[in-house]
């Protein structure tokens, strides 16, 4: 149901009729530094999902590279390029096309392409688009996974192969013409946040008045009014404490109290944990990242909540402030980024007369909510495109785009 019509002359077949081999990777272990490899040149690459997810169609290149001895280790099979890569495990349905020699992690299996049947770019594209039917397949444990049996019955459209190749460099050049345009529009957004964060650096260090007198701050914005204050942030808090994780339901669309963890909205639930305005900061993962809350919300464990003393500091003036500290820079050098509470508390935020704090805030809100609207603007047509080039490549391989004379539905 899920593939629809297709031309009469082309076949509905399963993923395992289609493919030569099926290659499961693994993980050696990560506390053995003979396993692993610095070196490009002599190390084996060891494709994860990031890998995938940064490729364009075709992975040249790894973060992480294996020794012959974490090879040998795990007994893996080194694919070939050309090996199309499919997840199975956490971020499901990524696909990509190996150009070089490589193993996998565990999440990840390698399809050999029966190249009388299938090509690899075909392959590619029917499995990007197979990703509406796999929810039907995958069994849910704290991730959603599909098994390797499961993958394997999967059904493709599958034209003949001079079809097959003809479909693809159709998609290659429209798919790019979009990513051409999709990428020009991120540029534009990221210039947009870089003009924001400019106005509220130089607006938080030096205020709406020019000001002859200057000191030094000791803090990421230099010189600051001589008339204002630096003082930690935990002369300006009730408290700073991390979130809680829910024990109950999440769901994506039918609660109403919004799910917050380090970066942003992560779910709605019926249940809150704060009331109070408060600032929310990323304590793992993206740790750093600043949310502004003013309505009831449930805060995950993942993040930071400070309540402040609103007679001592205006939320909005502290939550530019923190915007623009560059929080990132205080969190643990592990693998994975932590701020704690004694981190944030221990923070210099400068500070003004409350009065004054309140007239930056309003500028700052005015000021930034025009780069904001358009940046608003510029992702609902980027959300838009990439609609519309799922569109393509669902339609191109099903046979209902007209590009050859024998298509016939």
């Amino acid at each position: 149901e899920w593939i629809g019509n297709i031309p009469k002359h082309w076949q509905i077949a399963k993923l395992k009729t289609t493919i030569s081999s099926f290659t499961m990777g693994s993980t050696p272990n990560t506390n053995n530094g003979k396993y692993w490899s610095n070196d490009p040149q002599e190390g084996i690459p060891w494709v994860l999902i990031s890998d995938i997810t940064a490729s364009n169609i075709y992975l040249d290149t790894t973060e992480k590279y294996l020794s012959r001895e974490g090879l040998i280790s795990k007994n893996l099979e080194i694919l070939e390029p050309n090996t199309v890569l499919f997840s199975i495990y956490a971020s499901i349905g990524k696909v990509a096309i190996l150009t070089m020699p490589a193993v996998t992690n565990q999440a990840i299996v390698g399809l050999k392409p029966n190249c009388n049947l299938i090509t690899s770019e075909f392959l590619y594209y029917a499995l990007t688009y197979s990703t509406t039917y796999l929810p039907y397949i995958y069994k849910s444990t704290t991730q959603k996974n599909l098994s390797l049996e499961s993958i394997r019955d999967i059904p493709l459209p599958l034209p003949p192969v001079a079809e097959q190749e003809h479909i693809t460099s159709f998609l290659h050049t429209k798919l790019k013409q979009i990513d051409e345009i999709i990428e020009k529009k991120k540029q534009m957004i990221e210039l947009l946040k870089e003009k924001n964060e400019r106005l509220i650096l130089n607006t938080i260090s030096k205020g709406l008045v020019s000001v002859r007198q200057m000191k030094p701050s000791n803090t990421n914005l230099g010189d600051i009014p001589e008339h204002w204050r630096v003082i930690k942030l935990k002369y300006l808090t009730k408290s700073i404490k991390s979130g809680d994780n829910p024990d109950f339901r999440v769901s994506k669309t039918d609660q109403v109290v919004p799910l917050y963890g380090a970066n942003g909205i992560i779910g709605y639930t019926d249940k809150a944990n704060i009331n109070a305005p408060v600032i929310v900061v990323g304590r793992v993962g993206s740790a750093g990242k600043i949310h502004l809350i003013s309505e009831p919300a449930w805060v995950s464990d993942n993040a930071l909540i400070a309540e402040v003393f609103i007679d001592l500091v205006d939320l909005s003036f502290l939550y530019y402030q923190l915007v623009v500290a560059n929080l990132s820079k205080m969190s643990s050098k592990s693998a994975q980024p932590l701020i704690t509470a004694s981190h944030l508390a221990n923070c210099l935020v400068v500070l003004p007369p409350l009065e004054e704090q309140k007239e930056i805030a309003r500028f700052l809100d005015k000021e930034t909510a025009k780069n904001n609207s358009l940046i608003d603007k510029i992702e609902k047509s980027i959300a838009r495109l990439e609609e519309y080039r799922y569109a393509l490549i669902s339609k191109a391989v099903t046979g209902k785009i007209c590009l050859t004379p024998v298509l016939e539905l």
